[in-house]
């Protein structure tokens, strides 16, 4: 059985979603990918079970914490209520609200700004029942962790849960689908 969890959120100002482990001088997402979203979601639910680590050493590897909740999350996606504006570095963002400065910090190039103007980010996780049953949590916990997403992205992108609402999810096939989220695509060229 399959459960959604579906959460409104306000971002604070700024997100910084990054496409790749380097540099903050990267290119940023436009939008998070289901990735970003399920480490949202693993932050609190492992702080639930008193696990602080973010990133797992096991021998020379390493491996994000997020993993242990990655199972159960079959799918994550989000809609925004308007396009995001993608800003360069800080720098240039306190430009444009504080005028020239001589210097400044450009710790978050390629930025985006969902928090100007009053945007409204949904967040859906679909859930496999079965799978998180096994793993020790509780769909209850599971709601708890999603009240507690405190960011998305960088630890710089704090965000705000205004509203949380659960149910069942029932999993269809269709040839066509209307829908302002990501979805999953199985062997199929989308076109247009």
């Amino acid at each position: 059985m399959f459960h959604y969890v579906k959460a409104d959120i306000k971002s604070s100002g700024v997100m910084a979603i990054r496409s790749v482990p380097q540099s903050k001088m990267r290119m940023a997402y436009h939008y998070p990918p289901p990735g970003t979203l399920v480490g949202a979601l693993s932050y609190p639910l492992l702080h639930l079970k008193n696990s602080r680590k973010e990133v797992i050493y096991e021998g020379k590897n390493f491996k994000s914490a997020a993993e242990e909740v990655l199972p159960f999350v079959k799918w994550a996606t989000v809609s925004v209520s308007e396009r995001p504006k993608v800003y360069g570095t800080l720098l240039k963002i306190n430009r444009l609200y504080h005028g020239s400065v001589g210097s400044g910090v450009t710790s978050l190039p390629f930025s985006l700004n969902y928090g100007v103007k009053d945007h409204k980010i949904t967040v859906i996780y679909l859930i496999d029942g079965e799978v998180l049953q096994k793993s020790g949590y509780t769909l209850k916990e599971v709601e708890r962790a999603v009240w507690g997403i405190t960011r998305i992205g960088s630890r710089e992108s704090i965000v705000s849960v205004e509203n949380v609402e659960m149910g069942r999810a029932e999993l269809k096939r269709t040839e066509e689908a209307n829908t302002r989220f990501a979805f999953p695509v199985e062997d199929r060229i989308i076109e247009g």
